[in-house]
C-alpha cells in the first residue's frame, strides 16, 4: 500500500484537540491515516459540499418520520455512495460506546485548514422516530488536513453522557435501527467533505491494488506448494 502521511503540524492539532473538546458531544478520538477508504469503500453516510469559499457549507440525512423514508437537505450529495442511511446491524455495532464517525477533510491545494461547526447524530427506529440524538456539538478547527477523498480523516466517538443516554437503544432489537447525521463547516476550500460510520476500533481499509497484491501473493505460495508436493 502506497504510504501516507499526516502531516506533524494535523497530527499535533488533532491529538491537542482531544483534551480541549471534552465538553463535545461528539469528541475526537483520534487522527486516523488511511487509503481506500473512498466513496463506495466505506459506510458513507454524508457528502457535503458547498459554493467555493462560500461561508459556511451545511447538509443532513434523516427519515422524514411522516413518511418513514430518508430526507436529505442542504449541501449534501444524493448520489447513493455518497449519503444514505445505515443500520446498525449493517454497521456491526452492538454498543453506543463502539460507534465511530470518521470525518474526512478533502481540502484541495494549500488552504487545508477547516472548521467542523456543528456534528449531530441521530439515531431511528423502524417507525422512523428519532430515539436518539447526540448532544449539542462544540466547534472544532482543524489546521491541517490532507487533500483526496479516503485518504485521512479524524475519528469521532460518542461522549460519556451521551454513551450512557443511548445505552438504552442497544439493549433490545436494535439492529433495524438506522443512523442519520447533520453536518456543517466553514473556512473549506472547495470539498467535498465525508463522514462514514464505523465500529471501533477503526482500521485502515486496504486500497484495490493492495487486495491485487495480497492476491498474487496468496497465488505465488500456491504454486510453491503445489510444486514441492509435485517432487515428493
Amino acid at each position: 500500500m502506497t504510504a501516507f502521511r499526516l502531516t506533524p503540524w494535523a497530527l499535533a492539532s488533532a491529538l491537542a484537540l482531544v483534551g480541549s473538546q471534552a465538553s463535545a458531544a461528539l469528541t475526537l478520538v483520534s487522527p486516523t491515516v488511511e487509503h481506500g477508504a473512498g466513496l463506495g469503500h466505506v459506510s458513507t453516510v454524508l457528502t457535503i459540499q458547498g459554493a467555493n469559499k462560500s461561508a459556511l457549507e451545511t447538509g443532513s440525512v434523516g427519515v422524514d418520520s411522516a413518511t418513514n423514508t430518508m430526507s436529505i437537505t442542504g449541501d449534501a450529495k444524493t448520489g447513493a455512495s455518497q449519503t444514505r442511511l445505515w443500520t446498525l446491524g449493517e454497521l456491526g455495532v452492538d454498543s453506543a460506546s463502539d460507534l465511530r464517525l470518521v470525518f474526512n477533510a478533502n481540502e484541495p491545494g494549500s488552504a487545508r485548514d477547516i472548521t467542523l461547526t456543528d456534528l449531530v447524530l441521530t439515531i431511528y427506529d423502524t417507525s422512523g422516530a428519532a430515539v436518539f440524538s447526540s448532544s449539542p456539538f462544540s466547534a472544532v478547527h482543524f489546521d491541517d488536513t490532507n487533500a483526496g477523498i479516503g485518504t485521512a480523516g479524524f475519528v469521532f466517538g460518542l461522549d460519556a453522557g451521551d454513551v450512557s443516554a443511548a445505552s438504552s437503544i442497544f439493549a433490545g432489537s436494535f439492529d433495524s435501527f438506522r443512523v442519520g447525521l447533520s453536518a456543517s463547516a466553514s473556512g473549506f476550500a472547495g470539498g467535498p467533505e465525508t463522514f462514514y460510520l464505523a465500529s471501533a476500533p477503526v482500521s485502515p481499509v486496504p486500497e484495490p491494488s493492495t487486495f491485487a497484491l495480497f492476491a498474487a501473493g496468496f497465488a505465488a505460495m500456491g504454486a510453491v506448494v503445489r510444486r514441492r508436493s509435485r517432487t515428493r
